[in-house]
């Protein structure tokens, strides 16, 4: 009977300290979104691609920028991706590899604030793997593009 009782405690404070663990994450996350996302509005980002030298005229100035960024994944992560990876399912870091790449553009952004527009825009991630079992998988995601200037 006292085995069954303490069993019971044990996966209660369990899942109590799972669930703390994640929303702790997550508002730390959410502080960390906020500090570099103060300016949202300038520069303007385009995807398609643009041939700078037709604008000649009213173009001041343009320069390619980038950015790269580094994010490391919380230990819940990691056991859920490696329990998913398992059973081999695909989308496994799909939310990480967004995330990653939504840091990116954001600190490509911070880093060309003085130009009006940023064209040929791309984001490139990959997954840098660690050998062992329960150490942390590294996401990394590159953006880069054109920053114009206009007079």
């Amino acid at each position: 009977m006292d085995f069954i009782i303490f069993g019971g405690l044990f996966i209660f404070f369990l899942c109590f300290g799972i669930i703390s663990m994640k929303r702790n994450e997550r508002r730390e996350r959410e502080k960390r979104f906020e500090a570099i996302n103060p300016i949202l509005g300038k520069p303007l980002i385009s995807t398609e691609p643009h041939d700078i030298k037709e604008w000649k005229a009213t173009v001041k100035d343009y320069k390619k920028v980038t950015a790269s960024v580094i994010v490391s994944q919380p230990i819940s992560k990691v056991i859920k991706n490696r329990w998913v990876q398992f059973f081999n399912n695909k989308k496994y870091y799909e939310k990480e590899l967004k995330r990653a790449s939504k840091l990116a553009v954001i600190k490509m952004k911070n880093t060309a604030m003085e130009a009006h527009l940023i064209v040929n825009t791309r984001v490139q991630t990959s997954i840098i793997r660690s050998g062992k079992l329960l150490e942390p998988d590294k996401i990394c995601a590159i953006a880069y593009g054109t920053a114009i200037t206009y007079y």
